[in-house]
């Protein structure tokens, strides 16, 4: 079994603070993907936001990290504050 990590974008607006997620038949679900091969689990949330969802991750800061448990595995777990969320990112991040 390929071990994954997970990530989120948290951002404020006039009704409080959200996390980005994605939407799936079942609720909602932090972005997870596998952990790519020689690199950190940090840079494989980074890799994935640039180059598979093209989010600027130039535009992100670490907001905080933990350890999750996502369909019975510990996946570390990726919290980026953005400094500019807009409906474009929201649905980058949706897709």
């Amino acid at each position: 079994m390929q071990k994954k990590v997970a990530g989120t974008i948290i951002y404020n607006d006039q009704q409080g603070s959200h996390f980005l997620v994605k939407h799936s038949t079942n609720g909602y679900n932090f972005y997870q993907l596998p952990l790519r091969a020689g690199h950190s689990p940090l840079a494989s949330v980074l890799w994935d936001l640039r180059y598979t969802i093209g989010i600027d991750v130039d535009q992100l800061r670490l907001y905080d990290s933990i350890m999750a448990e996502l369909d019975d595995e510990k996946v570390a777990v990726f919290v980026f504050d953005h400094l500019a969320v807009d409906g474009q990112v929201r649905a980058k991040f949706d897709r």
